[in-house]
């Protein structure tokens, strides 16, 4: 079974960029390193616009799936939101090439 990629497409106010980032890094990526099938993570920022992808790389679908219901990430998810965060898509798409 290939890996899989959830991708996140996502705006915010952009002066609270650095805020963000330090949300994913102390509070966010913990979790999802305890978390089945997480293989991999890569933030992708436009500060001047405040936009980006979430690119969340899993072993499978179901695990993928599982991250938007894991109740361990309602704090995170809570900070996204008070820093003007809204989410535009999220798609779980196959790995068809990973180095």
């Amino acid at each position: 079974m290939p890996m899989v990629a959830g991708v996140l497409a996502s705006h915010w106010e952009h002066d609270k960029t650095d805020e963000g980032l330090r949300i994913v890094n102390e509070e966010m990526l913990p979790i999802l390193r305890q978390m089945q099938g997480f293989r991999g993570f890569t933030d992708l920022i436009d500060r001047a616009s405040g936009s980006g992808y979430a690119i969340f790389l899993w072993e499978t679908a179901a695990d993928a799936d599982a991250y938007t219901r894991d109740p361990r990430l309602d704090a995170v998810r809570q900070q996204f939101a008070a820093l003007g965060m809204r989410v535009d898509s999220w798609q779980i798409l196959e790995v068809g090439a990973h180095t």
